[in-house]
């Protein structure tokens, strides 16, 4: 239910058609991008794909909300096919059909097995396998505005994921995991060579979402639930506006820093919301470095900073640092492809 954040939308370059679209590619994870395989007939491209999403800070991408694999029992990875026309060379259109999995995560590194605990996280023993899956559809468009100006739009619909029988929120209820639609436009700079400065707003469907009483709630909020004069849990839809720079050094380096706006939705209720009041933080700052050493082995280092904890994810009871308190997360990453 916690969506990632793409504030630069992910598009693969070709070196062919140099045009103002792929100019701007310096606000994008070069990671990222280059996990996408196209297949190209004169105009219209076809592409494979596969990312994590919604619970990882370490794919390169510097998003900011502390979504790193100890905050979450639950992890995603999502496989896109998509269709790319290109119109003149000043704009293209992309449809992408999105194949997610939902599965059971170490709380770490992710290196070994979840050995569930019962009494900690809510989920049954005598070992977790299962698997959650669901689909939706992007639709994603870029248009050069100027020689160094571009607009990115993108809608994407709900992914709709199915509930894991074995997960149990605080109240018994299923852990279904759906990731919210949303429609997001930004517009993106390219200052010079070396320099670009980007800006957008997106707009996340929350309201489409079941909600799910995960541990990581705060126990205030947590103790207006459960009876029969409980008011009602939903989500507001939530307005996320974000701004970031980039910059390639001498040394073949890209700095990123991010600055976006509140992350986490409100709920329909006044009365659930004044719990949560003091989780909400318009402060949330990300920075990035990435370099490549050769084509086959790079360095990444990702941190992130909020005044608050982040509270909208599957943690397992165990972690009860979640009430109050700043969110400090730092992680280097040296990939080697062999």
């Amino acid at each position: 239910m916690t969506p990632d954040f793409e504030w630069a939308a992910v598009q693969a370059q070709t070196s062919a058609g140099q045009n103002v679209v792929s100019r701007t590619s310096l606000l994008r994870s070069a990671t990222e991008e280059a996990l996408v395989s196209w297949r190209e007939k004169g105009n219209l491209k076809l592409a494979f794909s596969k990312s994590s999403f919604g619970s990882s800070l370490h794919t390169g991408n510097t998003s900011v909300g502390l979504l790193s694999q100890a905050r979450s029992s639950v992890t995603g990875l999502q496989s896109n096919t998509s269709l790319r026309q290109t119109i003149g060379q000043q704009a293209d259109l992309s449809l992408t059909a999105i194949i997610a999995h939902n599965r059971f995560s170490t709380p770490g590194m992710g290196s070994s097995p979840w050995l569930a605990v019962e009494q900690f996280t809510g989920v049954r023993r005598n070992g977790v396998q299962e698997i959650s899956e669901g689909g939706g559809v992007q639709l994603s468009f870029n248009q050069a505005l100027s020689e160094r100006l571009t607009l990115n739009v993108a809608l994407q619909s709900r992914l709709d994921m199915d509930p894991f029988k074995s997960y149990r929120g605080i109240y018994s209820e299923a852990g279904d995991f759906d990731l919210p639609g949303f429609a997001r436009t930004g517009i993106e700079w390219a200052v010079s060579e070396r320099f670009a400065l980007g800006a957008d707003v997106q707009r996340v469907m929350y309201s489409s979402v079941d909600t799910f009483t995960a541990a990581s709630l705060p126990t205030r909020f947590l103790a207006l639930l459960g009876d029969g004069s409980s008011p009602e849990f939903a989500w507001e839809d939530l307005t996320v506006y974000s701004v970031q720079a980039a910059v390639l050094d001498d040394f073949g380096g890209r700095w990123s820093m991010r600055y976006s706006t509140q992350q986490q939705p409100r709920t329909t209720s006044a009365v659930l919301s004044s719990a949560l009041a003091d989780q909400y933080s318009n402060l949330n700052v990300g920075l990035g470095y990435q370099r490549y050493f050769s084509p086959s082995s790079q360095f990444q280092l990702s941190a992130s900073y909020a005044p608050a904890a982040y509270f909208l994810a599957s943690a397992p009871f165990l972690q009860r640092d979640f009430d109050g308190g700043s969110q400090v997360e730092v992680e280097a990453q040296w990939t080697l492809a062999f």
